[in-house]
């Protein structure tokens, strides 16, 4: 079985605009969760799924110089987040994938690779599974392609995601409060 990961990022956040880019402790907030989503086992393929806009090119250029498949799907609106999966998944072929949104920088690479293994497992559609610091979803490809038209309507949020709001990125406060317990987290000990 083919699991491929897919980051949904942005600049054009309105309430903490290019949050994916700030700086925390001299790298990028994106930087921190592709170095822990690069330690995943179970996973065949990391792809990053943009907006194709210019407010994204310095998260673009930063993109290219990591060992990830890119995807900026053309003519996708930024707020059309099933567009760029289901253009994902038609471009890069799998049999299941993981959604991982980039304004959660404390994901867990082990969370993941259990939460892929559990789906392995147990053949399902669709997989949750949550941590203290976010929660991860799993998907069937083709259940996901193939939902009735109804679900598409509500194209920013692409499955059903429980959110506790304590380590996902959505205004300048959570901003402070994250990055403080990613320097924490990531400090040398």
């Amino acid at each position: 079985m083919i699991v491929n990961m897919i980051i949904q990022a942005r600049m054009g956040s309105t309430r903490c605009p290019g949050k994916v880019m700030r700086d925390i402790g001299g790298k990028p907030m994106i930087g921190y969760l592709l170095d822990e989503m690069e330690q995943c086992k179970e996973v065949d393929r990391i792809i990053v799924a943009i907006p194709d806009e210019d407010v994204n090119s310095l998260l673009f250029e930063y993109l290219k110089k990591r060992p990830i498949a890119l995807a900026a799907p053309r003519g996708v609106a930024t707020d059309d987040v099933y567009g760029r999966f289901a253009t994902c998944l038609k471009v890069w072929q799998c049999d299941a994938f993981v959604r991982v949104c980039a304004d959660s920088p404390m994901f867990s690479s082990d969370l993941i690779d259990w939460a892929v293994v559990r789906f392995k497992d147990r053949r399902g559609h669709y997989l949750l599974a949550q941590d203290d610091f976010g929660s991860v979803e799993v998907c069937d490809t083709g259940a996901f392609l193939s939902l009735p038209a109804f679900f598409h309507e509500e194209r920013e949020h692409v499955t059903t995601r429980l959110r506790n709001g304590r380590f996902i990125i959505d205004t300048e406060e959570d901003f402070g409060r994250v990055a403080k317990m990613v320097m924490e987290r990531c400090a040398p000990v």
